[in-house]
């Protein structure tokens, strides 16, 4: 839905990779999308059975432990995830990540 509201930042809008750091940092993929005071942010787990096996989702600190993303200088630290309704605060994927194995951040109004 919010894709469909947007059309010009997914369609448009600057594509800037963002790094991750921390213990699982090569297991994670996220980039931001930026048009105009717009920015969105996806983040998304890689090769997730070679570190979480089959048994249960990358789910919270018990998965991510310490991995962060490593956001632009002046980004936001408050989001609201598209797919779930839920507010997110900082870096820290074991939050973004909490409830849902993958995420589309907002910036939160």
């Amino acid at each position: 839905q919010y894709r469909r509201q947007h059309p010009e930042l997914f369609l448009e809008g600057e594509y800037i990779p963002v790094e991750t750091e921390g213990t699982h940092r090569d297991s994670v993929i996220a980039f931001a999308r930026r048009c105009g005071p717009d920015v969105s942010l996806t983040v998304a787990p890689r090769f997730m059975t070679r570190i979480f096996g089959t048994e249960r989702a990358p789910l919270g600190r018990r998965a991510w432990k310490d991995t962060v993303l490593r956001l632009p200088a002046g980004w936001p630290d408050e989001w609201v995830d598209g797919i779930t309704g839920e507010r997110k605060q900082g870096p820290e994927l074991s939050e973004i990540l909490s409830a849902f194995p993958v995420a589309l951040l907002r910036r939160a109004q």
